[in-house]
């Protein structure tokens, strides 16, 4: 009998059936046709666990410890895990580093796990092969190299891992002679050079935001993606002026970027000048009599020589006073900070002015640099090991998990030069232009399918353990190298179990356990870290004149008045690993809002002295090296400057990532211009054609309107003392909420545009990448954007960031027009969707002012193996031709409601977090009930800063926006 046959049976046998059971008989008999009419038989079978593991319920979440060592800063993370298999990544709420919040990089860190194009065998010389020849070809090419006594180069990322360091050790004892350097294309050591000059020693440090009043940023962007978590959230704790009084920042730097965003005074200067700011700032310190630096008879006769006047560094005098006065006016309460893009004596000169400001134990703590950031190679240490492989001095090159033939400079010729070693390996997780190098290409186990442990984090030792087995027959590089090693030296080619042998044998007899090991291994596993130390005393650090008298020098004679270029890693690609991550792609360049690429970015009055519109190609030049690159026109640049982002023009990086962009690459040179992301004396000419650059936002301004609000602290002070409160939102509504009555409050003090927000949206809630050509069309998906406005003259104006997500609007436009009522306002106040009632007449999104629905143009899931493991079944996955948005995590708020009952208590406020909240690593997002006035939600939409976004309409949103804050000089205007 034939399914539909079966369905009439049972139609004939069921008189009297109830809607359930006639609906349900329905649903089935459309299944049936749509399916082609197999049986269900035919169609695979669902069975149980033969043993069900421990603590896993079909259904239910389980959340699992670990870090991300390949992503930046290795980040420390919770894995949420359905059924065995990762679908959503938030912080480790208990790591000091995290407090429970991600980036951008970590929240998109399941779909490089889930990537279609990830390497899924060995593969040799094109042909697929197996790990027992790739481990047999391998160790007797070794074997081969060392006796002839030709060395092995090996090529691993930065080793932020003890244990993988623990093995490249025992690698290169195993066979002798291995040169073994680090490749990561952004640390290039500048930062520590500079400091050793002034301080004798290397070292880093970090800001204690909860200390510092004042801080001076010099092009560095440590609010921008690649930003530490822990500097967010830092930042943002200090600018908020209910909680006290506000940090001032002051940021110097080339190009607008996110920390240029925040700053209460921006000062466009061009990168190259940069250092003579310091400079002048490190003259004013020993003219003053007051400051320590004064009665250092060596360094106040440098500086009175070889300083500089405030004409010469570019910037009106009463900036440079205000600016020096804030510094000055509260010593060991402020900080200088430069980029890693600037030159090694800007680090100097930096570390210098901390030092005279008595900053160091106080506003800045010194660190020990990290044994990763110590065995960064010097760029002379690459051109010889290049000039060596040249000269065929190399039996076999390693590279693992990195892509040299990408990311060093093109001058080094590292590309020709591999072609004389015998043996290339390369181990990658996806192709690359390594890999297409390479004799032996071999796939690489991602972060999540890994483990290992990592000391990025001062004072702590974080854990990464798998979430699930091997997608692929891809191992991590570490059990790579143990299975390489001599035959009479293998052990267990196990990375988990050697692991687990060290953490036994070094670790646990230090950590002072009282344990036994495998509690304390379980605990540690558990809580995903364990700490090594107590904090280290404050350290200060003495100036010595001869290093300083250096970089004094170099910083007096730098004055280029032509084009200069400044290379950033990429706001989504960072420096072209991320390449194949649709998510990221799509995601909107913070300020310049560009999605699928980039471009040169420079002033308008650049663009005019080139005679060249957005868009149009320029070839640029330096020393002979050019490259051609489309203009992307912005305010906020300086003249003359020329800022490109990394990671983009990749030549072999999956379907997703080749070709994308353009690459200022081939500018760069190993010696470097001024450092090797910054380079003068570059020449510029028009170019035939142009390029589509794609951008999200097409209005740089509100015209008017109240989307964005700002207020400074001295008019805070005045609005605290106010009796009244913005009646905007406070006008009746005629829904009555008797239970729950949600929503959300946006503090755009806080918010800094890094995108963590709209990513776990996007993993939570299964939207689709749609892709360039969709995006440039208006079809973008995302469910909450991030709107940039300027405010001011273009040269120099401000910035706000406004996370948009549906308003949940009480008198919702959107819901009047819907003739198939797929639309409707829910009891708690949520703007719903019904989406298999949508019809798609898309007069739902004509009608919202805020424009935050979507419609799916197309079917744009990917339906390659195994990207529909990524999707979070709490979440329907949408057909095309449907309506679709944000309802504040509805699936979330159903979760925590069901918890709560089965607990026996109401819900508690912070019980349900959306995706974008929990990730926002400046906790500028909090969801809530409005209804219950101990909340934190209903707090602050009763906050004097608080304002609705267009609440002139009428339509009452559920969202409130808590003004953006500024705490300029008073009477300094720039």
């Amino acid at each position: 009998m034939s399914p539909i046959e079966e369905i009439k049976h049972s139609l004939a046998e069921s008189a009297g059936l109830d809607r359930r059971r006639f609906l349900a008989i329905l649903s089935a008999s459309l299944a049936a046709a749509s399916s082609g009419c197999n049986r269900l038989s035919e169609r695979g079978e669902i069975v149980s666990y033969r043993v069900q593991p421990e603590g896993v319920l079909p259904g239910v979440s389980q959340a699992y410890a670990s870090s991300l060592p390949g992503y930046p800063h290795a980040p420390a993370v919770l894995v949420f895990t359905r059924d065995g298999r990762p679908i959503k990544i938030e912080g480790n709420p208990d790591h000091p580093a995290s407090g429970g919040a991600t980036d951008a990089y970590s929240q998109a860190a399941t779909l490089d796990l889930y990537d279609p194009d990830r390497l899924g065998k060995p593969l040799y010389k094109g042909q697929q092969s197996n790990w027992k020849d790739a481990d047999g070809q391998i160790r007797a090419a070794l074997k081969q190299a060392a006796a002839s006594r030709e060395r092995i180069l090996l090529i691993t990322p930065a080793l932020v891992s003890p244990a993988a360091r623990s093995v490249v050790q025992r690698f290169q004892t195993a066979w002798g002679s291995v040169t073994h350097l680090t490749l990561e294309m952004f640390h290039s050591g500048e930062a520590l050079r500079g400091r050793r000059m002034v301080h004798g020693e290397p070292s880093t440090s970090r800001v204690n935001w909860d200390k510092a009043r004042r801080v001076l940023g010099c092009e560095c962007d440590f609010l921008g993606p690649a930003g530490r978590v822990a500097d967010h959230a830092g930042f943002a704790a200090r600018r908020r002026p209910e909680d006290g009084e506000m940090i001032r920042l002051w940021v110097a730097e080339g190009a607008m970027t996110s920390t240029g965003a925040k700053a209460d005074h921006r000062l466009p200067v061009r990168p190259s000048a940069q250092p003579r700011l310091l400079l002048w700032l490190l003259a004013e310190l020993v003219r003053d009599e007051r400051q320590p630096l004064a009665s250092n008879a060596d360094i106040r006769s440098l500086l009175t020589q070889l300083g500089v006047s405030s004409e010469e560094v570019g910037l009106p005098k009463d900036v440079l006073e205000a600016l020096r006065a804030d510094l000055v006016g509260d010593p060991h309460r402020s900080c200088v900070l430069a980029g890693d893009q600037l030159p090694w004596y800007t680090h100097s000169l930096a570390a210098a002015v901390n030092s005279g400001l008595g900053n160091e134990g106080t506003a800045l703590s010194s660190v020990v640099p990290s044994p990763a950031q110590l065995s960064v190679p010097a760029p002379d240490e690459w051109a010889a090991t290049v000039d060596e492989l040249r000269r065929g001095q190399f039996g076999a090159v390693l590279c693992m998990m990195a892509n040299p033939v990408y990311s060093l400079s093109a001058d080094l010729g590292f590309a020709t030069a591999l072609e004389n070693a015998p043996l290339v390996v390369s181990s990658s997780l996806l192709p690359s232009e390594t890999t297409a190098k390479a004799q032996w290409i071999l796939p690489a186990a991602h972060d999540l399918e890994s483990w290992g442990d990592n000391d990025d984090h001062p004072g702590l030792l974080t854990l990464q353990q798998p979430t699930l087995s091997p997608l692929f027959e891809s191992r991590q590089w570490e059990q790579m190298l143990l299975a390489w090693l001599p035959e009479n030296q293998l052990t267990t080619p196990d990375y988990g179990a050697y692991l687990k042998s060290r953490w036994e044998t070094e670790v646990y007899p230090v950590a002072g356990a009282a344990e036994d090991f495998d509690r304390f291994w379980q605990a540690a596993l558990h809580d995903g870290f364990i700490k090594t130390n107590s904090p280290a005393p404050p350290v200060v650090h003495k100036i010595d004149p001869t290093g300083l008298s250096e970089a004094v020098g170099e910083a007096r004679r730098l004055n280029s008045p032509e084009l200069e270029l400044l290379i950033v890693p990429g706001s989504r690609t960072y420096d072209g690993r991320f390449a194949n991550n649709g998510w990221l792609q799509e995601l909107p360049n913070p300020v310049t809002t560009q999605v699928w690429g980039n471009g040169a970015v420079v002033s308008e009055k650049t663009a005019q002295r080139l005679n060249r519109l957005e868009g149009e190609l320029v070839e640029f030049s330096v020393e002979g090296r050019s490259v051609t690159i489309p203009l992307l026109v912005e305010p906020g640049v300086a003249d003359d400057v020329v800022l490109v982002e990394a990671g983009y023009a990749r030549k072999t990086a999956g379907s997703v990532g080749t070709g994308v962009g353009f690459d200022a690459k081939p500018l760069t040179s190993n010696s470097g211009g001024i450092s090797p992301w910054l380079y003068t004396g570059v020449t510029a000419r028009a170019a035939q054609g142009s390029a589509v650059l794609v951008r999200v936002q097409g209005h740089h301004d509100t015209k008017g309107r109240s989307m964005v609000q700002e207020i400074e602290a001295a008019g805070w002070l005045k609005l605290a003392g106010a009796k009244t409160v913005h009646t905007a939102k406070t006008s009746p509504s005629s829904w009555e909420y008797k239970g729950h009555k949600w929503g959300l409050a946006v503090d755009l003090a806080a918010c800094t545009g890094c995108g963590a927000c709209t990513i776990a949206c996007v993993a939570e809630n299964n939207i689709p990448v749609v892709g360039a050509e969709q995006v440039r069309r208006g079809r973008e998906m995302h469910w909450i954007r991030l709107d940039r406005y300027y405010v001011g003259k273009p040269e120099n104006p401000r910035v706000v960031h406004q996370p948009m997500m549906c308003q949940q609007c009480d008198f919702a436009p959107c819901e009047k027009v819907c003739p198939v009522a797929a639309t409707v306002h829910s009891p708690e106040g949520l703007d719903e969707m019904v989406y298999n009632r949508c019809v798609g007449t898309r007069y739902c999104a004509n009608n919202c002012p805020y424009k935050v629905r979507r419609f799916n143009f197309l079917d744009f899931h990917d339906k390659r193996s195994p990207a529909e493991l990524i999707f979070n079944p709490e979440v329907t996955v949408r057909r095309r031709g449907v309506m679709e948005k944000c309802t504040f995590c509805v699936q979330r708020i159903a979760a925590g409601r069901l918890k709560a009952k089965i607990e026996g208590r109401p819900l508690r406020d912070g019980d349900i977090q959306t995706a974008c909240q929990q990730a926002c690593p400046a906790g500028a997002i909090v969801f809530g009930d409005l209804n219950d006035p101990q909340s934190r939600v209903h707090k602050l939409a009763a906050s004097r800063r608080g304002y609705l976004a267009l609440g002139e309409l009428g339509v009452q949103p559920a969202v409130t926006y808590l003004s953006a804050t500024r705490n300029p000089c008073p009477g300094l205007k720039i």
